[in-house]
């Protein structure tokens, strides 16, 4: 399968696809997004997970926070194109104004940054700043960490419609930490 990473900058939203919807359960449908028939895989910028890794039934989320937005042009970026992508989406699924779209960008009160809500897998591959593969348990609240995430599908049932993010890689930034005496 091809497929080409981008950074957040280098997004076109009019390359955007809706592939032909599958069925999942009853009234329920996904809709796979590519991305000039590719699979869409962004790069983000180094993000904040404040809350760690979470489940809910049998999926397993992260939430990673857009922190210094209004100051890190990356981070801007990052959450334009995924704002963008929103947009895109809605356009496409607004010919039915009965249904509701979830956003994954979560909103915040003053004290804490935006979010956005992506899905993990036990599956992915998670590396340091030296490509070394580290467990999972490093994505931990109050961690630093680069992903590659892809809009995978557009999820739809009778009432309601969203994006699912899923994290395809993760590269955390590790924060020192000394496990035995080492004054000098």
């Amino acid at each position: 399968m091809d497929y080409k990473i981008i950074f957040p900058k280098d997004f076109i939203p009019e390359n955007i696809q809706i592939k032909k919807r599958i069925n999942v359960c009853k009234n329920s449908f996904n809709y796979p997004i590519k991305y000039l028939n590719n699979p869409l895989i962004i790069q983000t910028p180094i993000l904040s997970l404040p809350f760690g890794k979470y489940s809910y039934g049998t999926k397993s989320y992260i939430d990673a926070s857009f922190i210094n937005e209004s100051v890190d042009k990356d981070m801007a970026q990052f959450k334009k194109t995924i704002i963008n992508i929103n947009k895109t989406i809605i356009k496409y699924f607004s010919k039915n104004k009965k249904i509701k779209f979830i956003d994954s960008i979560k909103k915040s009160d003053s004290q804490y940054a935006d979010r956005i809500r992506l899905n993990i897998t036990n599956e992915i591959l998670v590396f340091d700043e030296h490509k070394h593969i580290l467990d999972h348990e490093y994505l931990k609240t109050k961690s630093y960490v680069k992903f590659l995430v892809s809009p995978e599908n557009v999820w739809k049932n009778e009432e309601k419609f969203g994006i699912t993010w899923r994290i395809l890689q993760a590269k955390v930034y590790q924060q020192t930490m000394l496990n035995k005496y080492s004054f000098i």
